[in-house]
């Protein structure tokens, strides 16, 4: 195979293994879900401060299963409270299902079925504090299951002379992944918005802002709202005055991004550089690689005039210049033969050579004193 074939045959298979390799580097991950992920999440964020969610679970194993649920960082009340809290108000369950809430004292209520007392009890103790789901005794099936809840925020709320801040978070650092992600928050009077995770699409659409995605597992998903000095009046929260609050908030969401950023970054580069590799096998080839041309001289060094007889090559580089040796003689021999005027033949079988004078036809001194002494040693002229 000649080297180009070689080349392009290298150059096409990395390129095959590059293209092959981005491709699994995006098909592979769903396939290390889990048996449980959320399909689909969907919140909406009105101007009162009331938020409802809307989960849909993606069950893979039947029978492993027996609670869905989500549970919150801030105190989940079932009435107004005195500091920041989720007030839950209600939800919509599957069919053949229990919903249910914790709140941060251990109180439960139950949605969906008659307030069996037992059944309290077993979610009061398989619970988390703080957690709003749906609960099966007999363990979900393989499928799809969709549940809603309503709730009040009371949230904290930072402001200055001319800001005020709401940071809203939906999931904390323990989840499962979510696939498909939208939440859809009010755009009055919002003048800025920081979604977390960064890379989320974020657009306006009338007065709300709308924040589609996906968030992996154990990642936080939340929205930072930076809003005029009279935002978020409607809302039930806790208001405290701090100082520079755009500036703390901007500083703070540079730096947590900062880490999404880079590695975003380095992720593009990585699949970049995954393309561009049969590209540097061909640079590298090109400057180190080649079989470059030279033009060779016929002699590669300064050789005798090559019309000397042998016996006067022999006298220059063997030995004495005075010396004649046996060299000298038996290239004479063969130099004889090929010239025609002696003819050297195999007797077979090991028995040695014969040499026949054919002619005494040279002019050279050495030459004619080879071909006396072979006559000399002759009978026949052999």
């Amino acid at each position: 195979m000649s080297e180009i074939k070689q080349l392009a045959s290298l150059v096409i298979a990395t390129l095959v293994i590059g293209i092959l390799g981005l491709g699994l580097v995006t098909v592979i991950p769903p396939l290390f879900e889990g048996n449980l992920v959320v399909d689909s999440y969907n919140a909406i964020l009105y101007e009162n401060g009331t938020l409802t969610e809307q989960y849909t679970y993606d069950v893979r194993s039947s029978g492993e299963y027996r609670m869905l649920f989500r549970f919150w960082e801030a105190p989940l009340t079932f009435s107004t409270s005195s500091g920041p809290s989720v007030q839950f108000v209600s939800a919509t369950v599957p069919s053949g299902t229990i919903g249910y809430a914790k709140d941060e004292e251990g109180n439960v209520n139950v949605i969906g079925v008659a307030k069996d007392s037992s059944t309290k009890a077993t979610i009061r103790n398989l619970a988390e504090t703080n957690e709003v789901g749906i609960y099966k005794p007999d363990y979900f099936n393989e499928g799809k299951y969709t549940v809603a809840y309503t709730y009040i925020i009371h949230p904290p709320i930072e402001y200055d002379s001319s800001t005020s801040h709401l940071n809203l978070k939906f999931a904390g650092g323990s989840h499962i992944p979510y696939r498909n992600v939208r939440i859809t928050v009010p755009a009055t009077k919002v003048e800025q918005l920081f979604v977390y995770p960064p890379m989320m699409n974020t657009e306006k659409n009338g007065d709300t802002y709308v924040i589609t995605g996906s968030v992996s597992g154990d990642e936080n998903l939340a929205v930072e709202i930076l809003s005029n000095a009279d935002g978020f009046n409607q809302i039930q929260g806790y208001r405290n005055k701090i100082g520079n609050v755009r500036g703390s908030t901007s500083s703070a969401a540079f730096w947590y991004n900062l880490t999404y950023y880079m590695a975003y970054f380095l992720n593009y580069c990585a699949k970049i550089a995954v393309i561009l590799v049969p590209v540097l096998l061909l640079a590298i080839y090109h400057w180190y690689g080649r079989e470059k041309s030279f033009t060779v001289p016929e002699y590669l060094s300064t050789i005798p005039n090559p019309a000397l007889k042998p016996w006067q090559v022999n006298l220059l580089f063997k030995s004495d210049a005075l010396d004649f040796d046996e060299d000298g003689y038996y290239a004479t021999l063969l130099d004889l033969h090929r010239k025609k005027i002696i003819a050297i033949t195999e007797k077979g079988e090991g028995k040695g050579i014969e040499i026949r004078v054919l002619s005494g036809a040279t002019t050279d001194p050495y030459e004619q004193r080879v071909l006396g002494f072979v006559d000399l040693l002759s009978e026949n002229s052999v």
